[in-house]
């Protein structure tokens, strides 16, 4: 899978489902899960409030395959 975040800003319904002023700051996220060939499976968008949440990554370094 491969995900991308973007900072936002909420807009008036965004803000209204997630019980926020409009305007506030958020983070989007764009997820694409993939087949083992390769091929798209599935395309998930979400949006967070950017004051409720953090993004913590554990970044493991794998060997080359030789």
């Amino acid at each position: 899978a491969q995900e991308t975040y973007v900072a936002a800003l909420l807009d008036r319904a965004e803000a209204r489902l997630l019980k926020a002023a409009p305007a506030s700051p958020a983070l989007m996220a764009e997820r694409v899960s993939y087949l083992g060939s390769g091929q798209p499976l599935e395309v998930t968008y979400s949006i967070m409030r950017g004051d409720r949440y953090q993004i913590v990554l554990d970044l493991t370094r794998h060997p080359l395959k030789k």
